[in-house]
């Protein structure tokens, strides 16, 4: 578990406003994108970037924990969680990135189990995973990246399938159902299949 420390990252800036507290502001050392923040949508836990290192804000407490995936990990360039909100998976910037699929303590405050899945990419620009199918999907960070379709049902999680991208993509979305993602940038949408 990483051990927050103010001198060293001085991410955060916390208000007190009125008689009760609640989070006003919060500043990372890297962009907060759609693609570097995630929320939790049954306990209403946020998550974003922080360089190396990820933050769980967690309003209803007021509360705010900064965790560390691994010793070696590179600056996180994509998170999500899973469509039940049982894990989380991350990203990592620079050559021979990895992915991480994390599963939460239920207070958030520390990693209970982390996979990681040693890759060829270069970074990704996006990441989702499905609960139901056990479907993970990155999409790399090269300008023509690749989109990956990993089953983490498996005892080790194996790509099952690959597509070329012709761009970049920045947002990518599951299906209700998990049968096809919806991947798009600013010139192009795609519904891709990924039963």
């Amino acid at each position: 578990m990483f051990i927050y420390n103010e001198s060293r990252y001085p991410i955060s800036v916390l208000h007190r406003l009125n008689e009760r507290s609640f989070i006003d502001k919060i500043i990372s050392s890297s962009p907060l994108t759609g693609n570097r923040m995630t929320v939790n949508h049954k306990t209403a836990a946020f998550v974003f970037v922080c360089s190396e290192f990820f933050s769980v804000v967690l309003s209803k407490e007021q509360r705010r924990y900064d965790l560390c995936v691994c010793e070696d990990c590179r600056e996180i360039s994509a998170l999500a969680f899973s469509s039940d909100g049982e894990r989380l998976v991350i990203g990592e910037m620079g050559p021979n990135a990895r992915l991480f699929i994390v599963t939460l303590s239920d207070q958030f405050d520390r990693i209970v189990s982390t996979t990681d899945i040693g890759t060829k990419e270069n970074g990704f620009s996006c990441v989702a995973i499905e609960d139901t199918t056990g479907r993970l999907i990155s999409i790399g960070n090269d300008n023509q990246s690749f989109f990956l379709v990993w089953d983490t049902k498996l005892p080790r999680p194996v790509c099952v399938g690959c597509y070329r991208l012709p761009v970049m993509s920045l947002c990518l979305s599951f299906a209700l159902d998990a049968s096809f993602v919806i991947v798009s940038d600013q010139k192009m949408l795609k519904f891709i299949d990924t039963s």
